[in-house]
This record gives C-alpha cells, sequence and structure tokens, in this order.
C-alpha cells in the first residue's frame, strides 16, 4: 500500500532522500505545501544539527513562468514539475540549503524525487556499524556513498556483505546478551542452531525464534528481518528496491548493535558500582 504524502513525509524526505532517489505517495495525495515542515540539518557554521526554517511562506516554481515574474514570486503549493526551495538555520541565519524537486504524477503513483541539492550532505556513519565492520570497514564506506547516491543495487551488495562476512560476530553478541540476561535455553539454542550450515529458509525461521524479547522491536524481530534480506538476491530486484532493502540492512543493524553494545557496556559499568558498595 502506497503511503500518503504528509508534512512529516516531505520533512523526512528533504533530510535524508538521497538524490535521484524518488518517494513514491498514492496518485490521490493531495500535495502539501513544502514550506511547512522546520528541517533539522547539520549546519555548517554552528557546526551542530540545528532547525532550519524556509527562507519563504511558499516555494519558487522553476523556471519562472514568465519573464514578468519576479525571482520572488512564490506558488502556494509544490507544484508538478520543478520546483526550488531553501530553507537557513534559525540560530546564525546564515547557513542555507537549497533544494530542487521534481514532482511527477500517473494513474498508478505520485513521485517526488530530489534532483539538485546544495550544500551535499555529509555521509552520516555510525559509529556501531564503523567498529562491527571491522576488517570490511571499506565496504561500509561505498555502502553508504552508495546509499548517499541512490545507486540501491550497489548498496544493498555491499550491505550485504558485511552482514554475510560478520553475522557469527554479531550471533555471539546476541549469545552474550541472552546469556547475561538469563534468556531461556530455546533462545540459545536458536542461536546455536544459526551457525551451522541450513538451508536460508530454515535459517529465517530460526532468526525469528533467536533474538531476546527486550530485542524485538513492536513485536518484529530485526534479527529475522536481517536474514531474510541475505536470502533475497539482487540479479531481477529493481534498483528502488534494493535501495529500500540497504536501507532496511543498515536500520535493523544499527539498532540491534546499538542495543547489544550500550546494555554490555551499562551492565559492567553498572556491576563494577556495585562491587564498590
Amino acid at each position: 500500500m502506497l503511503k500518503s504524502l504528509t508534512e512529516q513525509e516531505i520533512k523526512s524526505f528533504l533530510e535524508s532522500n538521497s538524490l535521484y532517489s524518488p518517494a513514491v505517495f498514492s496518485p490521490k495525495t493531495q500535495l502539501t505545501k513544502i514550506d511547512t515542515p522546520q528541517l533539522d540539518l547539520l549546519c555548517t557554521k554552528c557546526k551542530i544539527f540545528r532547525p532550519f526554517n524556509s527562507d519563504s511562506p511558499k516555494p519558487v516554481k522553476y523556471p519562472p513562468i514568465t519573464p514578468l515574474l519576479s525571482p520572488g514570486h512564490r506558488h502556494p503549493e509544490l507544484e508538478f514539475g520543478l520546483t526550488y526551495c531553501s530553507f537557513t538555520c534559525v540560530t546564525c541565519n546564515e547557513c542555507q540549503y537549497k533544494f530542487m524537486i521534481n514532482v511527477t504524477k500517473n494513474e498508478a503513483t505520485l513521485k517526488i524525487e530530489k534532483v539538485g541539492q546544495y550544500p551535499k550532505f555529509k555521509l552520516q556513519r555510525n559509529k556501531y556499524i564503523e567498529k562491527f565492520s571491522g576488517k570490511d570497514i571499506d565496504y561500509y564506506e561505498k555502502a553508504i556513498a552508495c546509499e548517499a547516491n541512490g545507486y540501491g543495487i550497489a548498496a544493498f551488495a555491499y550491505f550485504r556483505r558485511i552482514l554475510e562476512s560478520n553475522i557469527e560476530t554479531l550471533l555471539e553478541m546476541i549469545n552474550d546478551e541472552a546469556t547475561a540476561t538469563g534468556q531461556p535455553s530455546t533462545v540459545v539454542d536458536a542461536l546455536n542452531e544459526l551457525k551451522k550450515d541450513s538451508p536460508m529458509s530454515s535459517k529465517i525461521e530460526i532468526a525469528n525464534n533467536a533474538l531476546p524479547p527486550h530485542l524485538l522491536i513492536n513485536g518484529i524481530n530485526p534479527l529475522g528481518k536481517l536474514y531474510k534480506v541475505l536470502s533475497e538476491g539482487v540479479h531481477k530486484t529493481p534498483d528502488e528496491q534494493c535501495l529500500e532493502l540497504a536501507h532496511q540492512i543498515k536500520d535493523c543493524l544499527q539498532y540491534l548493535l546499538a542495543e547489544l553494545s550500550d546494555r554490555k557496556t551499562n551492565r559492567v559499568s553498572y556491576a563494577a558500582r556495585l562491587g564498590k558498595l
């Protein structure tokens, strides 16, 4: 089911979508004004993330419809074709981000695509995945570069390679967590089963039972999602779908690694303090 276009969707699209990586919505969607959301972006002057407001109450249609229109002429909503908009840091009032958006629509979909952006976003690295990647750190650099530029097949292949090469490390981390938190033997047994050679279809089912309940996300098992992604090939998968799969790998890994690492750190720190009592 296609999602509806909301203010939050526009905000997320402008903040995180890479160039030429379209957001697809229902064709019946009523377009929302693009100036409405306040963006949270990295200010190059303040050196931290700041709120950014639209420079004007309405975006600019580009190019101007007629020579009589001034460069400051505003239109009431995000129109079809190319639209230019810019946002300025509310703190320093100097740093600006400028976007060129292309909107297309047919009977099946409404598509919004970022076709220009200045300055370009810096690649956002995750410290947990960086550490997890180990000897595959170069693959991680290539993965996020491909993801940022909308190269779905390449991004998926790199993220998948990182996961395949380091899955044993992830399983060991989960096993340590399960042991430390006194999980039922069924969880530990399932983790051990995943280390054995068996069909990927079996591993997906096992993975869905191999995670402590406190590591689930709204009842969804991210480890099961990771194994499902590992089982999917890219030979006939569209580039846009591969990009979405790459996002899934990254999001699941970030969540699991952050939870596992932080819980272990907090557990060790707490035990040390208890020992001093």
